[in-house]
């Protein structure tokens, strides 16, 4: 992994306005934004699926890298990027039952099944994130870091708190509010059940 990589890596782990800087770096990736398009058209796509599947490969590629605090990149964030990519189109198109030959995807087994997941969990997702929608955005911060497998000391310093404890403090807080809107909209639990 070169050094770019973990520059990336780095910034997407870092604060709000870190990782701001990477998405804004990656969408800025004008070879592998084109690279994707040429795919996506070769495979019967058009220009509005062109730029879903981008936007959409690089804000998975970003939570993979901000929730999952042991991810290590094995290969250039280019060559992830376009496997991600790949396989969102594919589930793509299985949604939309248009035919479609199998991708081959130069992403380790692992992650595949981890892609694949998300590809198929979608309305899950699209769930999770309305829930998380309706808590503050440093609750949101704090609570993805904590499901990503962050410790509390690092919390704090990527949060600017002063102690872990006023980390796990605020963790509670935050599980507490995002519990109690729960309550009160018991159909999202169902929804997440499914």
């Amino acid at each position: 992994m070169g050094d770019d990589e973990k520059e990336i890596l780095a910034q997407i782990r870092g604060g709000s306005a870190q990782r701001q800087s990477a998405i804004d770096s990656l969408i800025s990736k004008t070879k592998l934004q084109h690279d994707i398009a040429a795919y996506i058209s070769m495979k019967g796509g058009d220009g509005d699926d062109e730029k879903m599947i981008f936007h959409d490969c690089i804000l998975a590629f970003v939570k993979r890298v901000f929730t999952d605090h042991h991810f290590v990149l094995t290969s250039t964030v280019d060559a992830y990027i376009f496997g991600i990519a790949k396989i969102l189109w594919l589930g793509h198109m299985k949604s939309h039952k248009k035919h479609l030959e199998t991708p081959t995807v130069d992403i380790p087994e692992g992650d595949y099944s981890m892609w694949q997941s998300l590809v198929s969990k979608k309305e899950t997702k699209d769930v999770l994130h309305h829930i998380l929608n309706h808590i503050s955005p440093k609750c949101k911060e704090v609570l993805l870091y904590w499901a990503g497998g962050y410790s509390m000391d690092e919390i704090a310093n990527l949060c600017g708190y002063q102690s872990e404890g006023m980390a796990r403090k605020k963790k509670c807080e935050c599980l507490k509010s995002l519990i109690k809107w729960l309550q009160e909209h018991p159909q999202y639990i169902k929804e997440l059940k499914q």
